[in-house]
């Protein structure tokens, strides 16, 4: 079964916004950029993910804040969230959950057990 202690609940009676990248098979990756990922210099963040993850497969993006702000820097990877993101680890951080992803997506039962 799939570890979602890091998948970000949904609050009640939230309903889904469809992104448009979501559609076409892309993985998206958001940078949080509310207040404490932004003193903690999230944009730093964003560009080292922009410049190392140039693929048309792949989103980089800013995003409002997260909610997670004691576990600043936050990175979500598709619906993932990864915590206390420093730039120096950012981009492998990033490529390990799109490769577990990538695994999880082409197992049989797409990840579920």
């Amino acid at each position: 079964m799939p570890d979602d202690s890091n998948r970000i609940p949904a609050p009640p009676g939230f309903k889904p916004i469809t992104e448009p990248w979501y559609d076409q098979g892309k993985d998206v990756v958001k940078v949080c950029h509310g207040f404490t990922c932004s003193k903690r210099k999230a944009k730093n963040l964003l560009q080292v993910l922009k410049t190392k993850l140039v693929s048309k497969d792949v989103q980089v993006i800013a995003c409002p804040c997260t909610g997670n702000c004691r576990k600043a820097n936050n990175v979500i990877v598709n619906r993932v969230i990864l915590h206390q993101q420093m730039p120096e680890r950012v981009e492998e951080n990033v490529q390990r959950e799109l490769a577990k992803q990538q695994k999880e997506k082409a197992s049989p039962n797409g990840g579920m057990t």
